[in-house]
């Protein structure tokens, strides 16, 4: 599905096809969020598990480290999951734009088919 000519020649597409860009902007914006906090999550349990492989080889260890290990990054992954949660929205909310743009531009072509 093609159309030929310009989008200014098309009004009626430039508000679905600007909605659609805006939709796509904020999806990036989104994902790269996600990747600076999943960096950021991976480098606090890195840092924690090397701290705790180091002190295990020392014998140094406190048991409460261990213990508590499990909820210093649970708090991360649950903000993780609700980033995730977000983009899913998105994604829908992108395909239902473009949804809108591709039914525009399908009955444009039926018109000047």
């Amino acid at each position: 599905m093609t159309a030929t000519g310009r989008i200014s020649q098309f009004t009626h597409l430039k508000q679905p096809a600007s909605t659609y860009l805006s939709q796509i902007d904020i999806l990036v914006k989104n994902l790269y969020k996600l990747k600076d906090k999943l960096t950021e999550v991976l480098f606090n349990i890195e840092t924690k598990a090397c701290y705790c492989h180091n002190a295990l080889d020392k014998g140094d260890i406190p048991l409460a480290t261990l213990k508590e290990l499990p909820s210093s990054y649970s708090k991360e992954f649950f903000f993780l999951e609700g980033m995730i949660i977000e983009l899913l929205k998105r994604k829908k909310i992108l395909n239902e734009h473009y949804k809108t743009y591709s039914v525009a531009l399908a009955e444009l072509e039926v018109a000047h088919g």
